[in-house]
C-alpha cells in the first residue's frame, strides 16, 4: 500500500480547507504568456529563480546570480514555474485528501489536472526541461532545470494511489509513455548528462529520477546501474567521514539543502533494497555513509539554534524527517534517539513547505 511521504503531506493544502482544490481553476503549460525559445508552447520554459537583473547594466544584461533569493519575475504568468507548481500541489493534494476522505471528487480532480500536463496532446508538456531556468543574456535553459523533476516523483506517487475507475489503464499507459520518454531525454540529451555529473543534490535528484523512473518503467538494469554507483558516485564525494555534505553547507540555505540531498540519498537507498543493492551499509574507509549524515544532523534538529553555517530562510527542522523515517524503516533495531528525534520532528509545526528544487 502506498505511503505518502512527509515532505508531500507538508505540501497537502487540503489540511486547512480541501473543497479549495476542487474549485481552482485548471491551468496547462500553454497558458503562460511567454513561450519557449523554439516557439513551442507545450515546452517548460522558466527563469532560473536566483537570477536578476543587473543593476550596473542599462539593460539589466546579462543577470546576476542571488543565491537563495527567488527573483519575483520567476513566478510571472510570462513562465511556467507558478503553474507547474500549482498543478502539482493540486495533483499531489488531491490524491492525499483521495486516500484520507475516500471521496472521488478529489481523485478526478488529480486525474483532470494530470491528463492535461501529461497526456491530452494539445496542452501536455513536452518531456524534457530544456528550457528551464533560463538565465537572460547568458542562456536559453540551464541543466539545473532538471531538478524540477523532483516533482515528477511526487506526482508518480500520488497517480499510483488513484482508483482505476477514475485513473483509467489507459490514462497509467500513457503517463508511462511519457515517462519513459522524459526517461529517455534525462539519458541522452546534453542537459541530461551534465546534470548527471552535478557533485552535489542536482547530480543526487538526478538519480533518483532516473532510477525510478527506470523501475516505473520496467527498465530495471538502468536502474541497477544508477543504483549500484551511489556509494561511490555520490556518498563518497558528498559525505564527509563526520557526516557534513559541505557542498550543501556553502549554500546561504544550508540546512534546507542539506536535508534535501540526504532525502535524495535515503529515496535512493530505500529503492536499492528493493532491488538487492545495499546502499543504507555503504561506507568508506574513512567512515562516511549516509549514517554518519544523519547523526551530524540530528543535533541540529533539536537545537537548530546551534547550526554553524547560513540560513537565510526560517530554519524548519522537520526537513529531516523524510530521511530519519525512511533510516528507521530500513532499520527497525535502530538506535531509540532516532525514533524520539522523529516524534518530535513530526510534532514540530512550523508551516514548512517542500524544497521547491529552485536552483
Amino acid at each position: 500500500m502506498l505511503v505518502f511521504t512527509f515532505h508531500l503531506v507538508l505540501a497537502c493544502s487540503f489540511q486547512a480547507a480541501p473543497e479549495v482544490l476542487l474549485e481552482r481553476p485548471l491551468v496547462t503549460i500553454v497558458d503562460k504568456t511567454g513561450c519557449a525559445p523554439n516557439g513551442d508552447k507545450r515546452e517548460y520554459y522558466t527563469l532560473s529563480p536566483y537570477w536578476w537583473p543587473n543593476p550596473e547594466s542599462p539593460d539589466g544584461l546579462p543577470y546576476v546570480r542571488r543565491d537563495g533569493e527567488v527573483n519575483p519575475e520567476a513566478n510571472t504568468d510570462t513562465y511556467d514555474r507558478r503553474h507547474y507548481f500549482q498543478m502539482t500541489d493540486t495533483i499531489v493534494s488531491c490524491a492525499a485528501a483521495w486516500q484520507t476522505r475516500k471521496d472521488e471528487r478529489f481523485a478526478e480532480c488529480a486525474a483532470r489536472w494530470a491528463r492535461a500536463w501529461f497526456v491530452d496532446e494539445a496542452t501536455s508538456m513536452r518531456p524534457g526541461f530544456r528550457f528551464g531556468q533560463s538565465i537572460p543574456g547568458k542562456n536559453e535553459g540551464s541543466p539545473e532545470a532538471i531538478i524540477r523533476g523532483m516533482s515528477l516523483l511526487d506526482i508518480h506517487e500520488a497517480l499510483t494511489s488513484l482508483p482505476e475507475a477514475v485513473w483509467t489503464e489507459a490514462d497509467r499507459s500513457a503517463w508511462l509513455q511519457w515517462l519513459n520518454a522524459y526517461l529517455d531525454w534525462l539519458t541522452t540529451s546534453e542537459p541530461g548528462q551534465r546534470e548527471s555529473r552535478a557533485f552535489n543534490n542536482h547530480g543526487t535528484w538526478y538519480d533518483v529520477q532516473v532510477a525510478t523512473f527506470a523501475v516505473a518503467t520496467g527498465r530495471e538494469a538502468l536502474a541497477r546501474e544508477v543504483l549500484a554507483a551511489v556509494g561511490e558516485k555520490r556518498i563518497r564525494k558528498q559525505i564527509k567521514p563526520d557526516g557534513r555534505m559541505t557542498f550543501e553547507l556553502m549554500r546561504t540555505k544550508s540546512w534546507d539543502y542539506a536535508t534535501m540531498n540526504l532525502d535524495a540519498m535515503t529515496r535512493m537507498a530505500e529503492l536499492a533494497q528493493g532491488l538487492g543493492i545495499d546502499v543504507w551499509g555503504y561506507e568508506t574507509e574513512q567512515g562516511a555513509s549516509i549514517e554518519a549524515a544523519i547523526d551530524w544532523l540530528i543535533p541540529y534538529a533539536n537545537a537548530p539554534e546551534t547550526w554553524p553555517a547560513k540560513q537565510i530562510v526560517p530554519f524548519e527542522p522537520e526537513r529531516l524527517a523524510p530521511a530519519l523515517r525512511r533510516y528507521i524503516a530500513a532499520h527497525p533495531d535502530c538506535a531509540e534517539r532516532y525514533r524520539e528525534t522523529l516524534e518530535h520532528l513530526e510534532h514540530v509545526k512550523s508551516g514548512a513547505k517542500p524544497m521547491q528544487g529552485d536552483d
